[in-house]
C-alpha cells in the first residue's frame, strides 16, 4: 500500500511540475505574440511617419512654387503624388486601435487635398501642410513610447 502512495504522491508533483511549466511557457508566448504585435504597430507607424514626410515635401513643393515656375508643369503630379502617399499611410494604419485618431487626421488631410484639387484655393495648402505635420508628430511619438 505504501507503494502505491508513493507512486500517486511522485506521480501528483510531477503534474504539478508540468502545470507549472506549462504556465510559464504560455506567459512567455504570450509575451512574445505582445511583442510581435507592438513591434509590427512601430514598423507601421515609422512606415506611416515616412510617407506622410514625402507629402509634406510635395505640399511645400506647391506652396514654394510661383505661377511663373509652375508654367508649362502638370500641377496634378505633385497632387497626385500626395494622394499616393497618403493612401499609403491611411492603409498602414488599422482600421479599429490605438491609431484610429491618426487615420482620421490622415483621412481629413485627404479631404482637405480634394477641396484643393477642385478648386485650387491655395490657402488650403497650409491647413494641408499643417494636418501633415500633424500626423507626422503623432506617429513619431507613438514609434518612440510602444
Amino acid at each position: 500500500m505504501d507503494l502505491i502512495l508513493l507512486i500517486t504522491l511522485i506521480g501528483t508533483i510531477l503534474t504539478a511540475i508540468g502545470t507549472v511549466i506549462t504556465l510559464v511557457n504560455s506567459a512567455r508566448v504570450r509575451k512574445s505574440k505582445n511583442e510581435i504585435i507592438n513591434n509590427v504597430r512601430r514598423m507601421n507607424l515609422i512606415e506611416v511617419a515616412e510617407q506622410l514626410k514625402r507629402a509634406q515635401e510635395e505640399v511645400r513643393k506647391i506652396l514654394t512654387s510661383s505661377s511663373t515656375t509652375m508654367r508649362g508643369k502638370n500641377i496634378y503630379e505633385p497632387i497626385l503624388r500626395i494622394q499616393s502617399y497618403m493612401d499609403i499611410s491611411l492603409n498602414t494604419v488599422d482600421t479599429e486601435g490605438k491609431d484610429n485618431d491618426l487615420r482620421e487626421k490622415i483621412r481629413e488631410t485627404q479631404n482637405k487635398l480634394n477641396s484643393y484639387t477642385k478648386n485650387q484655393n491655395k490657402e488650403l495648402l497650409p491647413e494641408i501642410q499643417s494636418l501633415i505635420q500633424d500626423s507626422i508628430s503623432i506617429a513619431k511619438s507613438r514609434s518612440t513610447i510602444i
